[in-house]
């Protein structure tokens, strides 16, 4: 999948709908084995159509078993963010294992309480992106909108601040489900324009003076 990205001033953006985009390519990098995890039952439903009965039948979804491979979400009751993840099995104990798509780790074990059924994020919700354009890093972003692939991959065009030339300026990205995260609280702020590095994919002498350090759990309590 192509990532594109582009740039628009803030005076342009506040100048109404007709802003433009000047968009460049790279490739995402989520690697790993489930990179692009497909719905279940309806995957290739429209992402209206889709959004509509999520809404409708999550009551009945919730118990329903997972299928594998099928997205879902993990969070908590203190959680201020849902982490992005690919359901693998049922463990003897009851207990469920997932895969964070975010780092594709493993987790073998968690309790099925803290796993959800995955439901499209609104157009227009904010979220934390993970952005991977040179060296990865996490970011404030906006849903522009949601849509899938034709082999039922879901995807996000996303809109993020970023510092060009010490200019404020707005980019366009287009990434993954695994890539973009679900704000359910407000205990969590990202500063629009920041960039948060990935501790992994840092350098020490990075020269940009609006980026600092972020660590992908410290953020989630479950």
């Amino acid at each position: 999948m192509t990532t594109k990205q582009g740039n628009i001033t803030h005076g342009a953006r506040a100048a109404g709908r007709s802003k433009k985009y000047v968009r460049s390519h790279s490739e995402p990098d989520e690697g790993g084995v489930i990179q692009q995890p497909h719905f279940a039952a309806g995957a290739s439903s429209p992402y209206e159509e889709a959004l509509t009965e999520a809404a409708d039948d999550l009551d009945e979804a919730e118990e329903t078993p997972f299928r594998r491979g099928e997205p879902c979400e993990i969070g908590g009751p203190h959680s201020d963010v849902a982490a992005p993840c690919t359901f693998l099995a049922v463990n003897g104990d009851g207990t469920y294992r997932v895969q964070d798509v975010r780092n594709l780790k493993l987790i073998p074990s968690i309790e099925s309480d803290f796993v959800h059924r995955y439901t499209p994020i609104r157009d227009g919700s904010d979220a934390i992106c993970t952005v991977r354009n040179g060296k990865a890093f996490i970011t404030a972003c906006e849903i522009s909108r949601g849509f899938q692939n034709l082999e039922g991959s879901f995807f996000y065009e996303v809109e993020y601040d970023e510092y060009v030339d010490n200019e404020m300026r707005v980019s366009v990205a287009e990434l993954p489900f695994g890539s973009v995260e679900r704000i359910i609280g407000r205990g969590i702020a990202l500063e629009k324009g920041k960039k948060y590095f990935l501790p992994s994919e840092t350098e020490s002498d990075s020269p940009s003076s609006a980026s600092s350090h972020l660590s992908l759990d410290s953020s989630h309590c479950f």
